[in-house]
């Protein structure tokens, strides 16, 4: 009888640690289960996310395309990459210096200072509001070249007048004929006014003779300019005009065409 007894009893207790044994083994399975959810969710262990050599490399491609996206700004022009639009937008400005004495880093301040050009015929004045300019003809060796038109006599100074800022003028020739001594104008827009003296003291009229025609985007004048003959003697001299984009034109020969001047239309 006690035999039995123990063995109930033994059973029993059996039972009960395998129980306990299984819900230790599930409260460790939920524990695992719970701290790797945790885990993933709060990437603790994602290492492409905390590789520093990966952290580094996107802040310099983040840089290197700040810096592009800032020199593109700089440069005028808007990369649209990446949208449905593949233009490339650029601004074009006119990088004139216009001749400002305000900008004199050594001038001294007891004189001042003007941009004068002058020829055979004249001398021309660019006043420092860039809008009014001097110009003086000696009529008399205007007469000397055989011009028995001109009426007037000795010296005469004239003041012209601008609606637009003059940034820079130029005495300008042509060969070796007085005849095509011109003064031109370059205004703040890029055009070019001119004033032909020859025709001008003729007419008796000393004004800006309006645009040069077929040129816009004037930044920069090149006067005295030589071209000889290639294969041969001869040539002559002239003036150029550059524009924004680089192109070169040879203004002289342009407003030779013109009836201004002798040979013209």
């Amino acid at each position: 009888m006690d035999n039995n007894e123990n063995n109930i009893n033994n059973t029993s207790n059996g039972r009960k640690k395998n129980g306990l044994v299984i819900v230790l083994v599930i409260c460790i399975a939920i524990i695992i289960a719970l701290g790797g959810y945790i885990i993933y969710d709060k990437d603790v262990f994602n290492l492409s996310k905390n590789d520093p050599k990966e952290s580094v490399n996107k802040n310099e491609d983040s840089s290197n395309k700040a810096s592009e996206d800032n020199s593109n700004a700089n440069n005028g022009t808007s990369n649209n990459e990446g949208s449905g639009n593949q233009n490339t937008t650029t601004t074009t400005t006119n990088p004139q210096y216009p001749f400002d004495i305000s900008k004199c880093s050594n001038c001294d301040s007891e004189y001042t200072y003007e941009l004068t050009v002058n020829g055979s015929f004249a001398e021309a004045t660019l006043k420092s509001d860039n809008k009014t300019v001097w110009v003086n003809i000696d009529y008399d060796t205007i007469s000397d070249g055989g011009h028995t038109k001109v009426n007037n006599k000795g010296q005469k100074g004239y003041t012209l007048t601008f609606n637009k800022k003059v940034v820079d003028i130029v005495y300008a020739t042509y060969g070796i004929d007085l005849s095509y001594e011109t003064i031109l104008f370059l205004m703040e827009d890029g055009t070019v006014e001119f004033l032909p003296i020859d025709d001008a003291a003729i007419k008796g009229q000393i004004k800006s003779y309006g645009q040069v025609e077929n040129i816009a985007n004037i930044v920069k004048f090149y006067p005295n300019i030589s071209a000889g003959v290639t294969n041969g003697a001869g040539g002559y001299v002239t003036t150029f005009a550059q524009s924004s984009d680089g192109t070169i034109y040879d203004i002289m020969t342009i407003l030779s065409k013109t009836d201004n001047y002798p040979n013209g239309a």
